[in-house]
């Protein structure tokens, strides 16, 4: 995509027994090969001067530890912690959309009552809507937000003593799931077929609208009667109106995910749209959509559609 302004991004690295060398090879890596040679600087996010690290310092040199601003970890935990600075100010703190089964915080815990097994209600986001409201009383620099894209289920065996689970205690030598057991215990924010939809991610953008503010919205323009199949200036004027994204309708043609086989292709993307209106008088409301070439029909009556009412099947 042309023209938008693109998210900085950064490392993130544990800094537990065995990976710790691991991430000090990998951080020092990066450092040699794409930070000290400048490269895509631009798409790196600063804090206090400096390209912003999550690893453990104490693993690092110094050359290292003064190129970055390093954090040891802004993770997310129960009870929304205070992540401090040098000086032991208020940083940092986490936005979590879920807990584990092991603790039984799902999409629904309300911080009173856990998920009840078999209890799902995913699309409500009750306890993505406590932790935002309660981190926005706390009004920290940094919100971290967890997750949008976790699709991994990791199946591990108790071997030492008996582990809690979905409300209940499993037994020594018996399996147990932490991350991505089902929906319920899901902390992804992306989009879904079915499930909870896109609902999560218009959840996000709110609270980000209320933590980081937002510009104010253009005044719709007056009524205006639109004369159908006459000049198309006569939408001059008629605000707001929406400019999408330019180069976004890329073909898919991609290998599934792990070991499933196949291709996922995709290639029903055929109108690029450049700028869309609403316009409306006392009796009729009038849309106008341009696209960046010429129109490329669909085969279905509905190929170009107005879901005003919800109902994909009639448009």
């Amino acid at each position: 995509m042309d023209g938008i302004r693109w998210t900085r991004s950064d490392f993130a690295y544990t800094s537990e027994n065995v990976e710790q060398e691991i991430d000090q090879q990998t951080v020092e890596y990066l450092y040699q090969n794409l930070y000290r040679q400048n490269r895509y600087s631009n798409l790196r996010f600063r804090w206090n001067g400096k390209p912003l690290i999550l690893a453990d310092p104490s693993s690092l040199n110094s050359k290292i530890c003064n190129f970055f601003t390093i954090r040891t970890s802004w993770a997310w935990t129960q009870g929304q912690s205070r992540g401090l600075n040098e000086q032991g100010q208020l940083e940092q703190t986490c936005v979590t959309i879920a807990g584990h089964p092991v603790s039984n915080i799902g999409l629904i815990f309300d911080g009173t009552s856990h998920t009840q097994p078999n209890q799902v209600d995913s699309p409500s986001g009750k306890y993505f809507s406590q932790q935002w409201e309660h981190a926005l009383q706390m009004d920290p620099a940094f919100m971290f937000g967890t997750e949008w894209n976790e699709w991994i289920a990791q199946r591990f065996l108790q071997t030492n003593s008996p582990m809690p689970f979905l409300g209940k205690t499993r037994p020594v030598n018996t399996t147990y799931f932490i991350d991505q057991f089902n929906q319920e215990y899901s902390r992804d924010a992306e989009p879904m077929a079915g499930g909870h939809s896109d609902n999560y991610y218009y959840q996000l953008v709110h609270y980000i609208r209320r933590f980081k503010g937002m510009e104010l919205l253009e005044a719709p323009s007056p009524p205006k009667i639109i004369i159908i199949n006459h000049d198309f200036t006569q939408w001059h004027g008629v605000a707001p109106f929406y400019l999408d994204d330019l180069f976004d309708i890329p073909s898919r043609n991609h290998p599934r995910y792990g070991n499933q086989g196949g291709q996922l292709a995709d290639t029903t993307q055929r109108n690029h749209l450049a700028v869309m209106q609403v316009a409306r008088d006392t009796k009729f409301v009038y849309f106008y959509a341009s696209a960046r070439e010429p129109w490329v029909k669909g085969n279905a009556f509905n190929w170009l559609l107005l879901n005003t009412h919800n109902n994909y099947e009639t448009g």
